[in-house]
């Protein structure tokens, strides 16, 4: 059958059965126009797929069945599902919370320059403007605690599976960020990406200066790194699994094969073709069909 109904988080008994029985009864109540298959399970308990011979919407009181138990759920076409390309957001991301609130938290304007992140990253704020100014209220702090920072921050769950995952695959990967080289390039080495793109904090005399190094990545340069990556690896727009959580990554998102808004905000959502808003950053690996024996963290 053309397409595959996944079903992602604590699977308990009844919650499978509950959508394949829904789905073949609206098959019915169109005449048998439709055909449903058996469920067959990716993980057992917290994962699985239920081949459909055409795409399907879940009614409202199904999805409000599924988000009052923390399931995800995702209708894509079976062929091409598996993604030969990984393009990733790193802020909210691959680690939790946003590298460059926290510098500013340990320097005393957490508040202020979180207030700016969010409104940025709610598609509010022009994104080049918002960095620069969050990054004036740091000017003259001694850049020793950049390498303090980056050793801190904490890797989502199921980052790493993702990512070993789809390159014991033979997927290249590539870590994409708005933020700054300094906490990129260390997260991307844990993880084992391929490559990283990021922007670049002013450094002189070993004092942050509170100025960005042109020129400044935002969403349209994430989607043109993205697009470079996989052509220069001889694939197209179409074989990206791109990740992200806000307003930096809707181009990138929009413009992927599958495009993924991992508890993303609205603006995020409204372009993605999947929002995964309960499970870790596996069920990724999930939606593309693979089995919970094909995971490893390298």
């Amino acid at each position: 059958m053309k397409y595959r109904m996944i079903l992602i988080g604590k699977l308990e008994e009844g919650i499978a059965e509950r959508v394949r029985e829904t789905l073949q009864r609206g098959a019915l109540q169109r005449g048998g126009a439709g055909e449903v298959g058996e469920i067959a399970w990716l993980g057992e308990g917290e994962a699985c797929e239920i081949p459909c011979s055409e795409s399907v919407a879940l009614s409202a009181e199904l999805r409000g069945f599924l988000a009052a138990r923390r399931v995800d759920w995702a209708c894509l076409e079976a062929a091409g599902r598996r993604k030969r390309c990984l393009v990733a957001d790193m802020d909210s991301t691959m680690i939790e919370g946003e590298s460059l609130d926290i510098l500013a938290a340990r320097l005393g304007h957490g508040e202020a320059v979180a207030a700016i992140t969010d409104r940025a990253m709610r598609g509010q704020l022009d994104f080049a403007e918002a960095l620069r100014e969050r990054v004036r209220l740091l000017a003259g702090r001694d850049a020793s605690i950049l390498e303090e920072v980056a050793e801190s921050l904490t890797l989502r769950e199921g980052a790493r599976l993702l990512v070993q995952t789809m390159r014991a695959h033979n997927c290249p990967a590539l870590l994409v960020s708005g933020g700054f080289g300094c906490f990129v390039e260390v997260v991307a080495a844990r993880l084992g990406f391929e490559g990283f793109r990021a922007n670049r904090l002013e450094i002189v005399g070993g004092r942050i200066t509170g100025r960005v190094a042109s020129p400044i990545g935002g969403r349209l340069e994430k989607r043109f790194y993205a697009e470079s990556f996989a052509r220069e690896r001889g694939f197209g727009l179409g074989d990206i699994l791109a990740v992200g959580d806000g307003a930096n990554d809707v181009e990138m998102v929009r413009g992927a094969g599958l495009g993924v808004s991992f508890r993303g905000r609205d603006i995020l959502d409204d372009v993605a073709d999947v929002c995964l808003r309960y499970g870790g950053l596996a069920s990724a690996l999930y939606l593309q069909g693979y089995c919970k024996e094909d995971f490893t963290e390298g």
